[in-house]
């Protein structure tokens, strides 16, 4: 499974020779006029389908599986929550494999949850009052909209050679923050995580670039998880000193988590979009 933002499409070509025609057919899309449908690029080779649906939430998804078309999922407005597990590990399946709509559910209970990230979510109310039947111009009025989401960055520093120097798949999980505000601004909803992509750097810092979170309740902070291959090999809530790493709406948090020696973990909250530079000295 890959989760990340259309943007990083090309890293992805590589993995299918049809990656590239079916990301490029994405950005064609015209979100505020496409029509609904089923919709063919390439024949059979690959279809679009585009609908409107009341999103998935942690309880209502179900595991899925697919044997003939790799599945890219694009939500335009909202979020969605769903569930993984590797296919290796799945028992419990539904049914059987439909092969007219390559599909076949499981009941396993996934290994973890985790949110489309909201990107820049704003959020404002506009309320003016108008008298029925009034002639009189208008009066200008200020909006005020309120940035509803945080920025996140994570770096580990010589992570690799704490780990052996090991040959693998390495990634960070960041747990947890619920997955939606109300009309009000209040956090509700599930508890998700979020998987952003990363990969390492010629100096051999393993980063994530910039992703974007809903805030944890107030008074909680976050963890980040880092895998090889699937399994955790660290965990880690806090800086050196104690303090809980906590994501501020319209800031950005950047954790760095320094793996020689004496493991070392700094963070450093900057301006929003404002990635911190980390300097050894």
């Amino acid at each position: 499974m890959i989760l990340d933002k259309k943007k990083n499409a090309p890293i992805y070509y590589g993995v299918h020779k049809r990656l590239k025609q079916a990301f490029n057919y994405l950005e064609t899309i015209d979100t505020d006029k496409v029509s609904e449908g089923t919709f063919e690029v390439d024949g059979n080779n690959i279809k679009a389908i585009i609908s409107t649906n009341e999103l998935k939430n942690k309880d209502d998804a179900l595991l899925e599986a697919h044997q003939k078309y790799l599945d890219i999922h694009v939500p335009i407005s909202g979020n969605e929550t769903f569930g993984w597990k590797s296919i290796k590990a799945i028992e419990k399946s539904r049914g059987k494999y439909d092969s007219e709509r390559d599909i076949e559910f499981f009941n396993d209970t996934p290994a973890t949850y985790f949110t489309v990230s909201p990107g820049d979510f704003f959020r404002g109310n506009l309320s003016v009052p108008v008298e029925y039947g009034g002639t009189e111009s208008g009066q200008s009025h200020v909006v005020e909209i309120n940035r509803m989401t945080s920025g996140v960055t994570i770096t580990a520093r010589h992570l690799k050679e704490w780990n052996s120097n090991l040959e693998g798949e390495y990634s960070f999980v960041l747990h947890e923050s619920k997955d939606m505000y109300d009309q009000d601004g209040h956090l509700i909803g599930n508890a998700v995580s979020y998987a952003p992509s990363c990969g390492f750097a010629s100096n051999g810092d393993l980063s994530t670039s910039i992703f974007y979170t809903f805030p944890p309740e107030s008074g909680k902070g976050v963890h980040v998880d880092i895998l090889y291959n699937g399994k955790i090999i660290y965990t880690i809530d806090h800086d050196s000193e104690g303090h809980l790493f906590v994501p501020i709406v319209g800031r950005t948090l950047n954790i760095i988590i320094d793996f020689r020696a004496e493991i070392s973990v700094l963070f450093e909250v900057t301006p929003w979009n404002v990635v911190y530079q980390y300097v050894n000295y």
